[in-house]
């Protein structure tokens, strides 16, 4: 019986785990970077595409507010791997990422194949990430045609 009441801990842990990067894709998306604070802890550090951000949230939280100059973003959350040792995890979420924005008056979409590789710790029961490599496997950049969001 052991067993299963370990795999059930495992599966909680995996799901809060994957619910914090669905926070973290939502806030940037809605442009809502108190919610993309809230998956970070208070001296994290993060390297996004190379470059290095932090400590700190304020720091990671005003290097991610370059998307505000974008029009739209959406960005799905793909597979992950996830390894829980106690109050410590380690997880890679494979995303996609597309961001709409304007480039010689034109409408673009760039479109980039990510992986998040993150160290995470459990602070006050709750799963946040210490240490972030944001990575870019691939990308590609296109004209798009933009509409107001309204369905027909």
């Amino acid at each position: 019986m052991a067993d299963k009441t370990d795999a059930l801990a495992e599966l909680r842990e995996r799901a809060a785990i994957r619910d914090l990067m669905i926070r973290y894709a939502a806030g940037l998306d809605r442009r809502d970077f108190d919610l993309v604070a809230s998956t970070f802890t208070q001296d994290a550090l993060a390297v996004y595409s190379g470059v290095a951000v932090g400590p700190g949230i304020d720091k990671i939280i005003a290097h991610v507010r370059g998307l505000q100059n974008s029009k739209r973003s959406t960005h799905h959350m793909g597979h992950q791997t996830v390894e829980v040792n106690g109050d410590q995890a380690k997880s890679e979420t494979y995303a996609t990422a597309h961001v709409v924005f304007t480039s010689d008056g034109k409408d673009m979409l760039r479109t980039r194949g990510l992986r998040y590789v993150d160290d995470l710790v459990r602070v006050d029961g709750n799963w946040l990430v210490a240490s972030r490599q944001h990575v870019v496997d691939w990308e590609r950049s296109e004209p798009v045609d933009v509409t107001d969001g309204k369905r027909r």
